[in-house]
C-alpha cells in the first residue's frame, strides 16, 4: 500500500506560510497600535535642566491651571504668583531671534533687550489636540537657547510657541509660530 505524501508537504507548506503571515498582521497590529498610543514622557534632551517653571499640563482654554507657575527665587519674581500675576516689564523686551529642526532636534533662541542680572526664560509649545512641551532655562545673558528632541512634539504640524522671559517680578512675552516637520 502506497501513501500519498505530495498533498501532505503541500498542506504543510500551507500552514507554515499562513502561521508567518499571520505572526507578520500580529507584530504590524501591535507596532499600530504602540505608534498611535505612544507618550514620550520618558524620552529627555540630554542637555535639559530640571525645569524652574512647573506649569500645570492643560488645555490652552483652561488659563487658570495653564498658567499656573512655580518660579525659582534665581527668577527674581515672586514664587507665590501665577504667571498670570506677574505683570510685564516695562523695560525687557524679547524676540525669537532662530527657530530651526535639524537632526531630530527643534531648537529655538530668543534674544532679550534690556535684560536683568539674572533672569529665566520659559518656552512653552501648545497645539490642539497635543500635549504641551515646555522648557525653562536660568539666564545671565541677553540670550536663551532651547534644544527639544522632536520625538516630544507627539503630533506633527503648526505649533504655538510662547516664549517668556521672567526677572524683577516681571515678564516680558512672545508668540510665534513653529511647524514640525
Amino acid at each position: 500500500m502506497k501513501i500519498a505524501t505530495t498533498g501532505t508537504k503541500y498542506t504543510q507548506r500551507k500552514v507554515v506560510f499562513g502561521i508567518i503571515i499571520s505572526v507578520l498582521i500580529l507584530i504590524g497590529g501591535i507596532v499600530f497600535y504602540l505608534e498611535k498610543t505612544r507618550t514620550t514622557d520618558f524620552i529627555k534632551d540630554p542637555f535639559y535642566k530640571e525645569s524652574n517653571l512647573d506649569i500645570e499640563q492643560a488645555t490652552e482654554n483652561d488659563s487658570t491651571t495653564k498658567n499656573k507657575a512655580n518660579l525659582n527665587p534665581m527668577s527674581g519674581v515672586d514664587t507665590n504668583k501665577t504667571a498670570d500675576q506677574i505683570p510685564e516689564s516695562t523695560t525687557a523686551r524679547i524676540e525669537i531671534t532662530s527657530l530651526s529642526q535639524s537632526n531630530s532636534t527643534i531648537t529655538a533662541v530668543i534674544s532679550i533687550t534690556n535684560p536683568a542680572h539674572e533672569g529665566l526664560c520659559t518656552y512653552i509649545f501648545t497645539k490642539e489636540g497635543g500635549k504641551p512641551v515646555t522648557r525653562s532655562i536660568n539666564t545671565t545673558t541677553a540670550n536663551c537657547s532651547v534644544s527639544i528632541p522632536e520625538l516630544e512634539f507627539g503630533m506633527l504640524g503648526n505649533w504655538k510657541l510662547e516664549a517668556k522671559y521672567f526677572a524683577d517680578n516681571t515678564q516680558a512675552t512672545t508668540n510665534s509660530e513653529v511647524s514640525i516637520q
